[in-house]
């Protein structure tokens, strides 16, 4: 992608925002370079559409020449010809390149045509120009000349469907081509009159809606010595005329980008965005971020995942979206990159770029997919970060040769999941793998010899003790990109594509709005009498309070018992469980290292829940229920999934410990009604404004209310004045 030739002093160009300045290469050149030859374009394209102006259509259904000389009767019909060239010629001059539009007349009754397929072709004309397709049938077959003497063009919706034809399908089925028939009763019925082809019946009032047309744009598909009548109303014309104007747009789409950024950044303080040019000023990088992204980012910056994987705008310049997680365990964003060429020093700049935009606090775990490149250019600007690879990725892409050769492999298949799945510690991996490939005789088998060799990128045992949440793989990032799919297309320029970001991002924030205030307005149901169940649920948001609850449930599976000072072991007591048992017929024992003493309760399962995902498993909790523990421990509280998480949270490591607020303030909870009240009155308000009698309800409903809300206040102003030693013997008298 060019953009307008500006002076040049280097090989390469970074454009900054105006939150900071940086350079890349030798040379640094501010926005304002761009923003000048802008009013040029903007004349030029209004000169362009004045030349477009399109003159009122004339209602004929034959073409009318706009001639303004009068012929002689005695001219030949050549010489008329060259007289409406002639004069059409001057009158598109005199107009400065305006031109008409015929628009296609339906038939009528009496009208003849010279062959059926001259009024065919006339008939479709005009079903292409207003939205429907027709059908053709012939009758009255004449046997001495084997031609036919009546011929009918119906709707393309005539008649009905055959039985379960147009019924929406239980499993979706391959083809889908299916057209539902209405029973169109629109008809133009032809007889044979002599030589000529006569209208006899014609109806032309349809039962179903139309093809949506495109006037505008094929306004501006005819040509200055054109009419509309000549022209295909097919999809390819409309489609090659958009990717026309997008190749005539991509000089001022990244002035427009410009624009719309320093716009933003006007808005929001915080907003922050580069831009890096080549030596031939087309667009290398990209990189931006709002101002709540950044903000949150310091709260929740242990584990981000950064996928590269989706094609978005008409430079085929790959999304890189930074993705991180909140505290109700939705994605975050933290930005979006777009890089055109996928090699070491785009993610190079990328990853410098942003980590100048965070404030220089790197992520402290990040999960990508399988590329080198990118895991080269994260060990060059994160060199303390734990980077994984996506497992989903490597596995995919592994079975394109071992999904055959598992196939007649059954055992081997089961032997290595057991292995990658199961395994809790990298030697016990280690081991089960030595031991697959020995008991099954596969040590030449190249693309398991690959998998052995990049082990300690993907296989989930050597990162049980970093902070990867309830995920393996780039399932935000890609989930993300599934949504991204909805807002943008691979067509879209860099200002379509920045705008729907935008949105996208408004919509996830609504989204964790939304998850803020049913935390703070829906107490979660208990399953148990457990006070520790009843600590998490004012602590935790709702999210991962259901969570905890699933851990809950699952120790009811097993029972403890201790073996040393130290050590407890858990066993299933069904033989089989959830927990993902080794052997089938008798589950899998787990062993927990626990200290306990006046004033310190440390834990520790071989499971590594808690160390990954941050919230107790239901072996600790076991072991706590045995040794009557009521309360769980601040330190097995991780601050990022309370309800107030990024209330003014501080850089934190995996292992910090941080006050945690057991009770929502009143003052929070107010202010959290007043927010989600207003957003639901404003939809009321909405609603009655559109008539009188609406208007009228609510107005009956906010006295109804009012008087309500007044009851409510008298009695709380009554229990207020009301001493402390009397209300405790109502209590009482209320428990007797």
């Amino acid at each position: 992608m060019y953009l307008p030739s500006t002076s040049y002093t280097g090989p390469s160009t970074t454009i900054n925002s105006a939150a900071g300045t940086s350079t890349a290469g030798s040379s640094e050149r501010t926005e304002h370079a761009f923003h000048q030859p802008a009013n040029t374009h903007a004349t030029n394209n209004a000169e362009l559409v004045s030349e477009m102006a399109i003159v009122p259509a004339i209602p004929t259904s034959t073409h009318v020449h706009t001639s303004t000389t009068n012929t002689q009767a005695g001219e030949t019909a050549a010489d008329t010809e060259v007289n409406d060239e002639t004069d059409d010629e001057a009158q598109g001059d005199e107009d400065s390149g305006q031109s008409e539009i015929m628009v296609p007349q339906p038939p009528y009754l009496g009208q003849r045509f010279d062959s059926f397929a001259d009024a065919k072709e006339f008939y479709l004309t005009y079903a292409k120009f207003h939205g429907f397709a027709v059908n053709t049938e012939y009758h009255r077959k004449i046997k001495k000349t084997n031609e036919y003497s009546r011929g009918e063009m119906r709707c393309y919706k005539a008649r009905r469907n055959k039985k379960g034809k147009g019924d929406a399908p239980v499993v979706p089925e391959r083809k889908r081509d299916i057209i539902v028939k209405t029973e169109c009763p629109v008809r133009c019925k032809l007889n044979v009159d002599g030589a000529l082809w006569v209208v006899t019946e014609y109806f032309d009032e349809h039962n179903h809606e139309l093809i949506k047309k495109f006037d505008p744009i094929l306004s501006l598909i005819h040509n200055k010595n054109g009419s509309l009548s000549s022209m295909p109303y097919l999809p390819a014309d409309v489609t090659n005329l958009k990717a026309k104007y997008h190749r005539e747009s991509k000089l001022l789409d990244m002035e427009a980008t410009i624009a719309y950024f320093d716009e933003k950044a006007k808005e929001d303080q915080d907003f922050f965005y580069r831009i890096r040019l080549d030596d031939e000023d087309r667009v290398r990088n990209m990189y931006w971020v709002d101002g709540a992204a950044r903000r949150s980012y310091k709260h929740f910056r242990d584990c981000i995942s950064f996928d590269a994987t989706y094609l978005t705008n008409m430079y085929k310049m790959p999304c890189a979206p930074f993705i991180g997680i909140n505290n109700h365990n939705q994605p975050l964003q933290f930005g979006c990159g777009l890089v055109r060429n996928e090699d070491t020093g785009g993610y190079v700049w990328l990853l410098k770029t942003f980590l100048e935009c965070i404030g220089g606090l790197a992520p402290m775990n990040i999960i990508t997919d399988q590329d080198f490149s990118m895991r080269a250019g994260i060990e060059q600007v994160f060199p303390l970060a734990v980077h994984r690879h996506c497992r989903w990725h490597i596995i995919k892409k592994a079975e394109e040769t071992l999904g055959p050769f598992f196939a007649d492999r059954p055992d081997l298949h089961k032997a290595f999941e057991l292995c990658v799945d199961r395994s809790l510690t990298v030697e016990e991996f280690e081991r089960s793998w030595m031991a697959m490939i020995e008991t099954y005789q596969v040590q030449d088998h190249e693309t398991l010899a690959r998998l052995w060799e990049k082990r300690m990128y993907w296989v989930p045992a050597y990162f049980m003790q970093c902070f990867f949440p309830f995920l393996q793989t780039t399932q935000r990032s890609e989930g993300f990109n599934a949504v991204l799919k909805r807002y943008v297309s691979p067509g879209n320029s860099l200002l379509q594509f920045a705008k729907q970001y935008t949105a996208l991002q408004q919509k996830i924030l609504g989204s964790e709005l939304h998850q803020e205030a049913n935390t703070a307005l829906k107490q979660p149901k208990l399953l148990t009498y457990l006070p520790m169940e009843r600590q998490k649920s004012k602590i935790y948001t709702n999210t991962i309070f259901n969570k905890f609850q699933e851990e809950i449930k699952r120790a009811s599976m097993y029972t403890a018992f201790q073996v040393d000072e130290h050590t407890f072991k858990v066993c299933s007591i069904m033989g089989m469980s959830d927990s993902e048992p080794e052997d089938p017929d008798k589950g899998r024992n787990y062993f927990v290292k626990a200290s306990i003493s006046e004033g310190l309760c440390e834990y520790y399962c071989q499971c590594c829940k808690f160390e990954r995902d941050g919230i107790v498993c239901c072996h600790i909790l076991k072991v706590m229920d045995l040794n009557a523990v009521t309360r769980m421990p601040r330190h097995f509280i991780r601050r990022r999934w309370t309800w107030d998480a990024d209330d003014a949270l501080a850089p934190q490591t995996s292992n910090a410990v941080l006050a945690v607020h057991d009770e929502r303030p009143e003052s929070t909870m107010e202010a959290v009604r007043h927010v989600v009240l207003t957003k639901n009155y404003a939809e009321l308000i909405d609603e009655a404004c559109k008539s009188d009698e609406t208007a009228r309800v609510a107005e009956k409903h906010k006295k109804a209310l009012k008087r309500e809300l007044d009851e409510i206040k008298k009695r709380k102003a009554e229990e207020a004045q009301v001493p402390p030693h009397i209300k405790c013997a109502f209590v009482h008298r209320a428990i007797i």
